[in-house]
């Protein structure tokens, strides 16, 4: 319990590297109108995979290699009680923990947890195609849920995320997932209606 409280207590250090046209986020206030995944309404050790994908045009990876599980936590959470984990199925025994958007996002952040106050995370964000356009950083990521990493998009170009905690075999876990789309182009108009005036009529 002290442990815990220690940990808990530890500052969490960040360095957030932005390339190309992506802006680092601090927290999750600067996402408009996000959409949030808790994960909390999967039982303990479920596979998310593509749980949210109706709902929230969200897949999790679920292959031969790798998957992300859903995962109940006594203490920890960002948002009690899961976060989701990821699971490598092969070798090598570390994977990242990636995500897919079935629309094009803004915004894309997270709460990082499982960390043990020493380890480097990487966000990295791709468009559509496959290539890389926003790169994200955290260090001394903690055992609770308490380090937020994310971006912003100004082209509104992420189709999906991969996180991964380098130089390390620690599963990738994550909570509170946030996400915004862009912001619909062009400016609506309104042309006020004008009420006609009566002319005085002489007598």
């Amino acid at each position: 319990f002290l442990a815990a409280a220690l940990l808990a207590a530890t500052p969490v250090e960040s360095r957030r590297l932005a390339p190309f046209a992506c802006t680092p986020l601090a927290g999750p206030s600067q996402i408009p109108a996000p959409a949030v995944i808790t994960f909390d309404d999967l039982p303990d050790g479920a596979n998310i995979g593509n749980h949210y994908q109706a709902g929230f045009g969200v897949r999790f990876e679920d292959s031969r290699t790798a998957r992300v599980r859903a995962l109940a936590l006594r203490a920890g959470a960002h948002s009690p009680p899961n976060v989701a984990r990821s699971e490598a199925l092969g070798d090598p025994a570390a994977t990242a923990l990636s995500a897919s958007f079935d629309a094009v996002q803004a915004y894309v952040g997270m709460y990082l947890g499982n960390g043990g106050g020493v380890i480097t995370a990487r966000l990295l964000g791709f468009d559509a195609g496959g290539s890389q356009i926003c790169l994200a950083e955290v260090s001394n990521v903690p055992d609770n849920h308490a380090a937020f990493i994310g971006f912003r998009d100004e082209a509104g170009r992420i189709a999906s995320v991969s996180l991964t905690y380098l130089a390390s075999t620690q599963a990738e876990s994550i909570d509170d997932l946030y996400f915004s789309a862009p912001a619909p182009t062009g400016t609506a108009t309104h042309t006020p209606t004008r009420t006609p005036t009566r002319t005085p009529t002489s007598t």
